[in-house]
């Protein structure tokens, strides 16, 4: 991982670097979400300021955040939970406002970076099964799962199996251990889950799979999950290198709801619509 931001950074230095066209990365993470995510700012940056505008896929929450902060892409969408929890390394609980407050804050004044807007969905994990087998086992929320610690089988994304605000937190908050964890890319999990070869899965509150396949999201009754609102995060300086876009980007405040956002992404992965018709096609009906 450490390589690839290496070769990325060096690609970008000399690419990109005192490029008077004023071209802008776009960075995003490697699940479809964040695909379509970046290819609609691509786009709509694109549209609004006519410059030339491209998104590029980074990995997971670390890379993306460094190349902003080194400035070697432009901006991409974080996650207000994975910002105060995994970028800033806060453990204690906030609200709402409170968290959004202090990620603004202290973005800003440890690293420069801004929030342009807040997209209007929030992202939270959950963990899922399926329904016939949590109807069995009696499972409807999280702490269900203590009495059945040892025999359960977990399917695991590799960020929520290290990350504070994913399974370590899960274990100290619920008390709940499981028989088998297995690491399994994002794309995977679902396919796992309906073949039984895990019982319960991480997943995103915005995936079109959860509806599709009907699953039980178990309710997170001690309030674990802190909220995951979707930010737009722009390097330092870039309100000042590009403050029409900036402002441009003010537009997007609140256009996306969680409900839509789910949509886009059934679109993608289940009706197997190409991304960046997905992300145009969304922009042409609602910022035509």
């Amino acid at each position: 991982m450490v390589l690839l931001l290496i070769v990325v950074s060096l690609f970008y230095a000399l690419v990109f670097q005192g490029d008077s066209s004023g071209r802008i990365v776009v960075g995003h993470k490697h699940f479809t979400e964040q695909r379509i995510l970046g290819s609609l700012l691509s786009q709509y940056l694109k549209k609004e300021g006519n410059k030339e505008a491209y998104p590029i896929e980074l990995g997971g929450t670390q890379l993306n955040f460094e190349a902003l902060a080194n400035g070697e892409i432009d901006l991409y969408v974080e996650y207000t939970g994975t910002a105060y929890q995994s970028i800033l390394s806060q453990k204690k609980p906030l609200n709402s406002n409170d968290q959004s407050a202090y990620v603004r804050s202290n973005l800003l004044s440890k690293y420069g970076i801004e929030i342009a807007a807040q997209l209007g969905f929030n992202n939270t994990y959950t963990l899922s099964m399926m329904p016939e087998l949590a109807e069995r086992l009696g499972v409807d929320k999280i702490s269900d799962l203590k009495k059945l610690n040892g025999r359960l089988t977990l399917g695991s994304s590799s960020e929520f199996l290290d990350r504070p605000d994913g399974l370590p937190g899960i274990k100290d908050v619920y008390g709940i251990t499981f028989g088998e964890v297995k690491l399994l890319e994002i794309g995977l999990r679902y396919e796992a889950l309906v073949n039984g070869e895990v019982d319960l899965i991480d997943a995103y509150s915005t995936d079109g799979r959860l509806q599709k396949f009907n699953l039980r999201v178990l309710q997170d009754d001690e309030g674990f999950f802190p909220e995951y609102k979707a930010i737009i995060l722009v390097r330092p300086g870039f309100r000042r290198d590009h403050r029409n876009l900036f402002k441009a980007l003010k537009h997007l405040q609140n256009s996306v709801s969680g409900t839509e956002m789910q949509k886009l992404n059934y679109q993608v992965e289940e009706q197997g619509v190409a991304i960046k018709e997905v992300a145009g096609s969304f922009l042409n009906r609602d910022f035509n």
